[in-house]
């Protein structure tokens, strides 16, 4: 199911991701303090991504969100990718793109914002999330959403050594989320 709809929060609002957002989410993901954390094959360029998002369109797995200002200035993306119906899962990523915007609590409330969609209405029972282990910042900031750490399932070759694998039931969201 993609979303159409804007989801406000109470400093920020996701909205669907949309071509014209594309350019920005290049720029982001090729910040260096950015990019060392995010988990690809190699830096994007707009051709790729303008082809990725035609692509993601058509994929009712996936919900690619920005994250902006109430004001309508764009600073992250958030999504979930490979939703699985049959067994009412999900892997989540967040990038929080514009700098000024660290630690300042927006991942936590764009989190979860869409944490609670996940597993409100669209049944969720577990999120996943695989963050590099030197990514301290995603760590701690899906530790204090609830998730916890996971075993991996099959051996780590050195591509992948570096990986930390979590994931979060909607039971351990509920608990976390009080904490918040």
């Amino acid at each position: 199911m993609k979303e159409k709809t804007t989801i406000k929060g109470k400093t920020i609002r996701l909205r669907p991701l949309e071509e014209r957002d594309l350019k920005k989410r290049v720029g982001w993901f090729n910040k260096p303090d950015i990019y060392k954390n995010l988990i690809l094959n190699e830096k994007p360029n707009l051709e790729q991504t303008i082809q990725w998002f035609k692509r993601s369109k058509k994929d009712e797995n996936r919900q690619d969100f920005v994250i902006e200002t109430l004001q309508g200035y764009p600073i992250g993306s958030v999504g979930f990718r490979k939703i699985n119906k049959e067994d009412c899962s999900t892997y989540y990523y967040i990038v929080i793109g514009e700098k000024k915007y660290w630690k300042k609590g927006v991942g936590t409330e764009a989190s979860n914002i869409l944490l609670q969609r996940g597993f409100g209405k669209l049944g969720l029972k577990k999120i996943w999330s695989t963050v590099r282990a030197s990514n301290k910042a995603s760590l701690g900031l899906l530790k204090k959403l609830g998730f916890k750490k996971q075993k991996p399932k099959t051996q780590l070759n050195q591509a992948n050594a570096d990986l930390v694998n979590l994931s979060l039931s909607k039971n351990d969201f509920k608990n976390a989320v009080k904490q918040l």
